[in-house]
């Protein structure tokens, strides 16, 4: 995603796109794009506005979950703690400008699957060009630590440790399904 965003210029004013969606094969849609792009309409899609990072037919649901809220002796959880992770980071706020120093990034599960905003994709972008940007120091304490971070983790982590995105999770109603579903 963030080679294609970067090497095709996708957060060009020039280009005109709302949604990144991702999909491989076996994913195909069952509607047509006319409609995907009027269920993801900034301003008016009862989907617009908002990052998925997950699906229903995961066992994180529609929110990205949290390492923590997976059983110890988890493999998503081994994974990661075994290499003490997650940790704290410090890094450039791109949004506010701060640094902030020893920041407890907490590592978050989502699916392979997800649509995300052009906000968020020009952020993450970003965030990976800043030498000091979240997605570039956590790509790097990855790297550092020998541990493989799939794109449903980091993208989900993220999201989840961006403040700046919150409002741009999915809003569920009291049975987890999507309280502005058409």
């Amino acid at each position: 995603l963030l080679q294609r965003a970067q090497s095709r210029n996708m957060t060009s004013p020039k280009l005109s796109w709302d949604v990144f969606i991702n999909l491989s094969g076996d994913t195909l849609p069952v509607i047509s794009a006319q409609r995907i792009a009027q269920l993801f309409e900034p301003n008016q899609g009862p989907l617009g506005n908002t990052n998925f990072v997950t699906s229903s037919s995961c066992v994180t649901g529609l929110l990205p979950t949290s390492i923590y809220d997976f059983p110890n002796g988890w493999m998503k959880r081994v994974h990661y703690f075994q290499r003490h992770i997650p940790k704290k980071l410090s890094y450039v706020d791109l949004t506010t400008g701060e640094y902030l120093i020893d920041d407890e990034i907490d590592i978050y599960f989502g699916s392979q699957w997800m649509a995300l905003t052009r906000d968020f994709v020009e952020f993450v972008v970003r965030s990976m060009d800043h030498p000091n940007g979240l997605g570039n120091v956590l790509k790097d304490s990855m790297v550092n630590t020998g541990v493989s971070m799939t794109d449903e983790t980091f993208f989900a982590t993220m999201l989840m440790n961006s403040p700046s995105f919150e409002h741009t999770l999915p809003v569920l109603n009291e049975v987890g399904a999507l309280a502005r579903f058409p």
